[in-house]
């Protein structure tokens, strides 16, 4: 009495073993790409009055420059603290953007 009933338990495992294998194949065709979108783009002089002190500025900057470097680059380490280097970016990055504003006439 236990025959039957093992072949009919083995079989129902194996089509769930090929069900599972399927769908592992399907995962492996899908592939990931991060996507950074801007949904609003503030102009410079809303930019300036949102945050109350350069340094919050610089700072947010930094962070969003890290951020999407990361998604470009997935082989970044993470670090809590910014570096010198990324604050000159983010304050750069400020600087030809109003004289980018200011002087485009």
């Amino acid at each position: 009495m236990e025959g039957p009933r093992l072949v009919t338990t083995s079989r129902s495992i194996q089509a769930k073993c090929e069900e599972i294998a399927g769908i592992c194949e399907e995962k492996k065709n899908v592939s990931s790409t991060p996507v950074v979108s801007i949904l609003t783009q503030l102009s410079q002089e809303e930019v300036f009055t949102k945050f109350s002190s350069w340094n919050k500025l610089q700072r947010v900057t930094a962070y969003c420059l890290r951020f999407s470097h990361n998604c470009r680059y997935k082989t970044a380490c993470c670090q809590v603290i910014l570096s010198s280097g990324e604050l000159n970016e983010a304050t750069l990055l400020r600087v030809k953007r109003a004289q980018s504003d200011s002087f485009m006439k």
